[in-house]
């Protein structure tokens, strides 16, 4: 998920308004996103991943009031695919795949080698998904052992044998309520998502979440359809769909970056989703903790790039942002979906002048 290089969050910050977040980070390696890191002191939460020396690394590095614990986050239930159908999408025939091999191997061969040996992996020795949850030793395939080497620098990788809900996190750690959940734990989000069922009754306002196209397709997968249900019917709303495509092994083409991951091109397997909660869908909130929620969403929704959504709220809420003026925040986020200063009402007054027109160069 992209989003602008300052927000609204980090305007409020300046200009002496405080807008508590709390931030609960499953899957954490590499950090929080530098879109949170506006919000400052006002920022708090929990990041969780079993990567123990990732975890000690961040913890030692954090300078915001944000604490980073190893450990899996899931129900404790079988692996997602333990009662699920076999996949419909086998990441062996992909280009990333072969493409490992081929790096990974001692010798130089040949990119048709690569391809070929991939193909020779029994059903049991190799990964059927962008995940290793159906792989006993995940370490002994190719695949996952380059990438281990790549990112551990060579290093033994130690995982947490620790498991707990994500509703023991929160508790263990005395959140009063999560605004946002981030989870990216490789295939296991919707195991994440099954212990979780009180922090989603309590409301957050957005989940970001990496969801499945392919793979597993049963009612423990973390598919793109049951991650949704389960969030829609947790009165959630889907804003926000980018996907990560692979290409086949038999007609190679450009990766995204300068490892053997996504393409440019190619079938859409996975991707990140974002949700987050239509506050407004019951009408303008009225009480200072419906109010308060109010200016949450607006920032979050600023912050992930969605200006309009901020935009709604203001209207809906005057005087949401005092002792900022409503046009001050107004022309902040007309200036951000411009990407040049600008004022609301010159913006609403260009849109009115040539609906069909606005915003068309030429």
């Amino acid at each position: 998920m992209t989003g602008p290089t300052t927000t609204l969050a980090g305007k409020c910050a300046r200009e002496g308004l405080a807008v508590p977040l709390t931030l609960a980070d499953i899957g954490c390696s590499g950090g929080i996103h530098s879109r949170w890191r506006e919000w400052g002191s006002s920022l708090t939460g929990v990041g969780a991943d079993v990567l123990c020396d990732e975890v000690e690394r961040l913890s030692h590095e954090e300078e915001l009031e944000f604490r980073y614990i190893c450990t899996r986050i899931g129900s404790g239930d079988m692996p997602p695919h333990a009662h699920d159908d076999p996949s419909d999408y086998a990441l062996h025939r992909s280009q990333a795949y072969a493409t490992a091999i081929l790096l990974d191997a001692e010798g130089s061969i040949t990119y048709e080698d690569a391809a070929t040996s991939a193909r020779g992996y029994s059903r049991d020795e190799r990964p059927l998904e962008a995940n290793y949850s159906n792989l006993p030793n995940p370490s002994d395939d190719a695949f996952f052992s380059y990438y281990e080497r790549r990112f551990a620098g060579g290093r033994t990788v130690k995982k947490s044998a620790r498991t707990m809900t994500l509703d023991a996190l929160v508790r263990e750690q005395q959140l009063r309520r999560v605004d946002v959940i981030k989870i990216d734990v490789d295939g296991w989000e919707l195991d994440v998502l099954a212990g979780s069922e009180k922090t989603l009754a309590e409301g957050p306002l957005a989940v970001e979440v990496e969801v499945q196209f392919t793979g597993y397709r049963g009612p423990k997968a973390s598919t793109f359809s049951n991650i949704d249900t389960l969030l829609r019917r947790s009165g959630l709303t889907l804003v926000d769909l980018q996907t990560v495509r692979y290409r086949r092994a038999a007609l190679p083409g450009p990766f995204v970056y300068d490892i053997p991951a996504q393409n440019a091109t190619g079938a859409v397997v996975w991707g990140d989703a974002l949700y987050m909660r239509d506050i407004l869908a019951a009408g303008p909130p009225e009480s200072p903790a419906a109010r308060l929620d109010a200016r949450k969403l607006a920032c979050i929704a600023d912050a992930y790039g969605f200006h309009d959504w901020a935009a709604e709220v203001v209207l809906a809420c005057p005087g949401l942002f005092a002792p900022i003026a409503d046009e001050s925040i107004l022309d902040y986020l007309a200036s951000a979906t411009t990407g040049r200063p600008t004022s609301y009402r010159a913006l609403i007054e260009a849109f009115e002048d040539d609906p069909l027109g606005f915003g068309r160069s030429g």
